[in-house]
């Protein structure tokens, strides 16, 4: 009887093995054509099925087969009990990729206002940091992460370690949309490397359409005289372990005269542990110096003023490396940051040179940045060459009246590129009473070696066939002479800012070949209140020493609410 028992046993789990492996169902994704043949198909759809998987890689689900045009949902029925959809096993690292192609595409797209936070982005997403270990900095520096956001997660660290994404969408306050990006770069534990990794990232990028970076030129595209040179940006990061890293870029703006371009190298330490605070940066070399809404210091050749600061479209705040595209507000020399809990100090220091606006008596009207750079202007005509020698006091006086004439119809007597050389140093505290609630005080000093005199009329706004640069109604008018409508037309509105313009002349003891100063002081906040966050900043120009008579002084107020 037992014998007879055992015998039917192995026979039912004989049939049962048998008939799984006959009804068993076949994945899409490791299907031959030879397989697909045996599924009521076309020859054509088995044909497409093939060509989706060569050109695509795999079926997240049986009704991305919608997606080929010869499947309809009839076909896809008739499947169901016949196939299933197994996506591959893939690495960590190409399942990051994966996730990332969309983000990434976004992230490089926006990096003109992101002053280049794609950088610490990528850095992020490929090695997430400790959530409990981040503060209101890291977490404002992601993308699509507002004040209100990071404010929900320093108050759950305040309730306890974060061990996993259910304390993280529990954050009290966090939006939907913070969460969900928030995951991409944060982990919750340190990880478990035994030794710091090394890392190497380059960017090469060659364009030959140009672009522009500010929202009230939309749709415009600039002329260049030398379309055959395309814009070349190159961008090497380096990085040991989570501390030490290392830049270089390369920017040469397309329409570039040859020998004219813009090289960075950075070196930094970051997220050290001091033990009483964090030291968040350390850099020797170029680094942007960001603080508040921008209105006191943006380190930044890019003006937006419609970025609201919370999409990819971010604008960083403190000191970082510069892996910038900027070639005009550089800055280059030593800057230091840290913070704890309650505070932040950030102090730099730079010499660099800038591009201007040169006057006849050497003094410089202003600051300009150029997209291309061109040091003679766009009609790119350089001074005459003075000779070794004159031949004849005649051949003297021609050339000074070659020199008169040139000078006189360019309005540009010495090259525009590198034409002043700016030392800049300052500071910015900032003290946080409250999570989610900052006070932030910022000063910064710029020395320059040439007088500041905008001489509006001889190097601004006359006319080329403006030969006195005084105003003359009985001629400026017929020449269409700059100065004669200065201030008078409506449509001139680069008016308001040519008449904001300001002088400076002065010495400095920090630097011996100072002749002008521009120095600044500002005050900035913000405060998150429920879901909302109220933020604003106040700057002043000063000009003497009296630090506190604040309103005397050119001035700027920007007041902004988010929800």
């Amino acid at each position: 009887m037992k014998s007879a028992v055992q015998k039917w046993f192995i026979l039912g789990v004989t049939v049962y093995l048998m008939s799984g492996m006959i009804f068993a169902t076949m994945n899409l994704n490791t299907a031959t054509g030879e397989q697909l043949s045996a599924l009521p198909l076309t020859s054509r759809q088995q044909d497409d099925i093939l060509f989706y998987l060569q050109t695509r890689g795999y079926f997240d689900t049986i009704y991305d087969l919608l997606e080929i045009e010869s499947i309809d949902p009839q076909t896809i029925q008739k499947l169901k009990p016949l196939i299933s959809v197994e996506p591959p096993e893939i690495s960590d690292f190409a399942a990051g990729m994966e996730r990332s192609a969309y983000k990434l595409e976004q992230w490089m797209a926006a990096e003109g206002n992101s002053e280049g936070l794609s950088e610490l982005w990528l850095d992020r997403f490929f090695d997430p940091m400790n959530i409990n270990k981040m503060n209101y900095d890291d977490l404002m520096a992601l993308p699509n992460i507002s004040p209100v956001d990071a404010a929900a997660v320093l108050k759950q660290q305040k309730r306890g370690t974060i061990y996993g994404t259910f304390e993280l969408q529990n954050a009290p306050g966090i939006s939907y949309y913070g969460y969900r990006n928030l995951r991409d770069f944060v982990r919750f534990t340190d990880g478990q490397e035994a030794k710091p990794r090394f890392h190497a990232r380059l960017t090469q990028l060659i364009r030959t359409v140009p672009v522009t970076t500010n929202p009230d030129d939309e749709g415009n595209i600039s002329q260049f005289n030398d379309i055959s040179r395309p814009e070349i940006f190159r961008r090497l990061a380096l990085s040991w372990g989570r501390h030490l890293n290392a830049g270089h870029v390369f920017l040469k703006n397309m329409g570039n005269p040859r020998g004219i371009f813009t090289e960075k190298r950075y070196l930094s330490i970051e997220n050290y542990n001091l033990g009483f605070a964090r030291l968040d940066r350390l850099i020797l070399g170029n680094f942007t110096a960001t603080f508040g809404q921008g209105v006191v210091m943006e380190t930044s050749d890019y003006f937006s003023p419609r970025r609201t600061g919370y999409g990819f479209s971010k604008r960083s705040d403190g000191i970082y490396p510069d892996n910038t595209r900027s070639s005009q507000y550089v800055m280059d020399g030593l800057a230091i940051q840290i913070s704890n809990p309650i505070g932040r100090l950030a102090v730099f220091a730079s010499y660099h040179s800038r591009d201007a606006i040169i006057n006849a008596d050497q003094s410089f009207s202003s600051l300009l940045v150029m997209q291309p750079r061109l040091p003679w202007g766009v009609d790119g005509t350089p001074p005459p060459v003075r000779p070794a020698h004159f031949a004849s006091p005649a051949d003297s006086l021609n050339f000074a009246d070659e020199l008169d004439t040139w000078q006189s119809t360019t309005k540009i007597y010495e090259p525009l590129t590198d034409a002043v050389n700016e030392a800049t140093w300052g500071w910015n505290i900032r003290v946080a009473p409250l999570i989610g609630t900052y006070v932030g005080f910022t000063f910064y000093e710029s020395l320059y070696d040439r007088v500041l005199d905008p001489q509006i009329i001889n190097s601004i706004t006359g006319g080329q066939d403006d030969l006195e640069p005084e105003f003359d109604p009985s001629t400026d008018y017929d020449d269409y002479s700059g100065d004669a409508f200065y201030l008078t037309y409506l449509t001139n509105t680069a008016d308001p800012e040519i008449a904001a313009m300001y002088a400076s002349s002065g010495t400095s003891p920090l630097w011996g070949r100072a002749k002008s100063f521009r120095r600044l002081i500002g005050v900035d906040f913000s405060s998150v209140i429920s879901n909302m966050v109220f933020q604003g900043e106040y700057g002043e120009f000063i000009s003497d020493h009296k630090f506190f008579h604040l309103g005397d002084e050119p001035h700027a107020l920007v007041l902004s609410a988010f929800a």
